[in-house]
């Protein structure tokens, strides 16, 4: 029974994450100053709701299943480590490739060189919104992993405005910006590109590109994953 337990806190670990990573995406929202900001929000939350449900169910017959090879006589110890695997998939803790796409995003050229005044400026340049708004199509439209320049995204990544610069996992960077995306590269590049998406301005502005790949890489987060003030909810029947 012990490996059963084992296998199902290794699932239970997989499902919070993901349950996370949508329900941050969403109360994160995307930053105002967009047209069809609204149109947008509803999407994703409709979306990424059906896609929470289409998880559960599959997690719950992940555990069905990994039991019955347990009772069937396949080794604990193997089907640990691949959960582990998987785990550490789901977490940004590995570097993963596929199919995917990459988005790079500069500020315009169409900005005059004689301009000065500083609002007009600031809407010719990549804001930490714009990011946002994009990753966050990503993610409710199949991205299984993303990254923005060197940082892996993961449930406890945030994209925030610091001066001149962006900074994505307390990371400084400026552009030009690139988003990698494994996942299916016509899905994710229709989720981005589509006509009311996200990148309408920035295409107007030719501050976006996009590229389909076979295969990309997205590197592993590096940065810290410890909780020290959570604790997991123990289940009735492990209190002593």
């Amino acid at each position: 029974m012990f490996q059963v337990t084992a296998l199902c806190i290794v699932l239970g670990a997989l499902l919070g994450l993901s349950l996370k990573t949508y329900k941050r995406s969403i109360e994160t929202g995307v930053p105002s100053g967009r047209a069809n900001v609204l149109k947008i929000e509803y999407r994703a939350i409709k979306e990424s709701n059906e896609k929470m449900r289409r998880e559960i169910a599959d997690y719950r017959k992940q555990i069905d299943d990994l039991t019955g090879k347990l009772m069937t006589g396949t080794s604990g110890e193997t089907l640990l480590k691949d959960e582990l695997v998987k785990a550490k998939i789901m977490a940004g803790t590995t570097a993963v490739h596929g199919p995917g796409v990459v988005f790079t995003l500069v500020d315009s050229p169409k900005l005059s060189p004689a301009e000065t005044d500083r609002d007009i400026i600031e809407q010719f340049m990549v804001h930490d919104k714009d990011l946002l708004a994009i990753v966050n199509e990503l993610l409710v439209n199949g991205a299984e992993a993303i990254s923005i320049n060197t940082e892996r995204w993961i449930s406890t990544s945030s994209i925030r405005c610091v001066g001149m610069t962006v900074q994505v996992n307390n990371r400084k960077m400026s552009q030009p910006f690139t988003i990698k995306a494994i996942g299916d590269p016509a899905a994710l590049q229709d989720a981005v590109m589509h006509q009311g998406g996200p990148a309408d301005d920035l295409v107007l502005l030719e501050m976006i590109t996009v590229k389909k790949e076979s295969d990309i890489v997205v590197p592993a987060y590096t940065g810290i994953t410890q909780f020290e003030m959570g604790k997991p909810v123990e289940e009735p029947g492990n209190r002593n």
